[in-house]
Parts: structure tokens; sequence; C-alpha cells
């Protein structure tokens, strides 16, 4: 198999390259939601969709990220609580949703948060964006669903869309 170039002249490359490199980034803006809709630059803490394990154990919490199946339970110290199960079912509900009908890992656990004050004080929300991102699965540990375990399904990594804010908006390279 063999490779050809396309021959282009001395005269314009720079400016071709220019307006090539313009176009990518122009496709790049549309292509990400930098509004308020996106949940990766403005989380917000919903009742029913978000679990905040703030309060966890931190025996439990070096357990989670060595990769060891935790149970909730044992990890907020709460088991059998009715609006909790109903919580973690809704969870693991959606995420099982946007996995098997758009393909997309959407069940992660967050370590920190990064908050700022956008030039454009016009909004109603400050940005507030989860810093890492561990893709994580709910499974049940008994058929009532009444607990669950959390695995680790991949390697954490930073928030890509708040690295691509970083960089489009303030210039800053991760």
């Amino acid at each position: 198999m063999s490779t050809s170039t396309v021959p282009v002249g001395d005269s314009g490359t720079g400016e071709r390259r220019q307006k090539i490199r313009s176009a990518i980034a122009d496709w790049k803006k549309q292509l990400l939601d930098l509004s308020g809709r996106n949940a990766l630059l403005y989380f917000k803490d919903y009742q029913l969709s978000t679990l905040d394990l703030s309060q966890a154990s931190p025996s439990g919490l070096d357990r989670l990220l060595a990769r060891e199946w935790i149970s909730l339970s044992s990890l907020i110290g709460v088991h059998g609580d009715a609006i909790m199960s109903k919580r973690l079912r809704a969870i693991r509900k959606k995420a099982l949703e946007n996995y098997e009908e758009r393909g997309i890992q959407t069940l992660f656990f967050t370590w920190g948060m990064v908050s700022w004050r956008p030039e454009d004080e016009s909004r109603k929300s400050l940005p507030r964006a989860p810093l890492l991102l561990f893709p994580a699965e709910l499974k049940a540990s008994d058929a009532r669903e009444d607990d669950h375990r959390i695995p680790f399904v991949g390697d954490p990594a930073v928030n890509p869309t708040l690295v691509h804010y970083l960089t489009s908006t303030f210039g800053v390279n991760l």
C-alpha cells in the first residue's frame, strides 16, 4: 500500500493551513456545548440522580480508590434506607439506559470540584465542574436492591470538557 500526497504550491500554503486550523477550531466549538446546560461545567446536585459521598468513611474511600468492590452501605454507613435505595436504583437505571441506547458512559465517581467567576457576569449560576472522573457502575447486592456495590470500570481522567474550556477560553494547556 502506498501513500500519496497532494502537491501544494508554495504560494498560499501558510494561508491555507491557517484557514484549515480556523475551520477546525470553529467545528470544535460547534460540537461542544459550553453553556450552562453542560453538566461537566455546570454540575447540579439533583436529589434523585446524584449521590454525595463527601461524608463517606475514609477507609471506605481508600478501598474504593484501591479498586476494591465496596458496598455503598459500608461506604456511607446507611443500609436499608428506602430513599437511598430508590436513588441508587434511579441512578443505575439511567446509566444503563444511556449506555444501552446511546452507547455512552454517564455514571462517574467524581473527585474534586472546580469553580470560578466567569467574565460574563450575566450568568445566573457559577460554573462548578468536576475535576477527576472515575467511570463506575452500580451493581445491586441483593434481589430487593437495598444495597449496591460500586466498582470502577475504567481509568480516571481529568474532566475533558473542563480541559477544553480552559484551553479555548484562557489558553491554558494541560
